[in-house]
């Protein structure tokens, strides 16, 4: 339909654009090596790219770890440590926070654009993937404040998502006319619980940028 899906400061896209954007990434980010089973650090900011990342992950049944870029270097170096991220992939004005480790790929490079102009759109299929992606494989991971002590990541699996998805759909009445904000920070798994219920209801989600809290 021509419903748009996400919209903010990146521009509106329908449902069908958002997932063969999802698709033309994932492919982009399979040739950089990434796959079932892998970890990929996003650096980037609240926006529909960021978003549409995030199922370009999930797609390759990777797990992505969303980063705020307000920590202090020291703590994303810690994070992508311990995740032992493959791929870190950032938005070019970003990435002079990352710590000099692992592979990085910049999304809103010219390079990095070009491979997705050239990318196909069509729906992944199993045989791109390193191995069939299942409901308990990790979606993604999130880190703990650290105010006890030093934070701790948190697996949460396919299963875990989709659950949480149908549960605030339920629990707020989403609609397919509804239209949910994605206020929460990126790193804080409220995010999802914003984004998974507009999409399992059709709804409609605003992604403001994220110089506007």
């Amino acid at each position: 339909g021509s419903r748009p899906a996400l919209e903010g400061a990146d521009g509106v896209l329908t449902y069908r654009e958002a997932d063969q954007a999802g698709n033309r990434l994932a492919r982009v980010l399979a040739a950089h090596g990434i796959g079932s089973g892998d970890a990929v650090a996003l650096l980037m900011h609240r926006s529909v790219d960021l978003v549409v990342a995030e199922f370009a992950v999930l797609k390759l049944g990777a797990a992505f770890v969303p980063m705020d870029a307000e920590v202090p270097a020291e703590r994303l170096a810690g994070m992508i440590e311990d995740v032992e991220a493959s791929l870190t992939l950032a938005h070019a004005d970003l990435v002079d926070r990352l710590p000099a480790a692992g592979p990085v790929l910049i999304l809103d490079a010219p390079q990095t654009r070009g491979e997705l102009e050239a990318a196909s759109d069509e729906a992944i299929t199993d045989a791109e993937r390193r191995r069939p992606a299942t409901a308990e494989d990790a979606a993604y991971v999130l880190f703990t404040s650290g105010s006890t002590g030093r934070p701790k990541g948190v697996e949460v699996p396919h299963r875990g998502l989709v659950s949480l998805a149908h549960h605030q759909v339920e629990r707020f009445g989403v609609r397919p006319d509804s239209r949910v904000l994605q206020l929460a920070s990126p790193a804080f798994d409220n995010s999802w619980a914003e984004i998974g219920a507009a999409m399992a209801a059709g709804a409609t989600l605003v992604v403001p940028p994220s110089d506007r809290p």
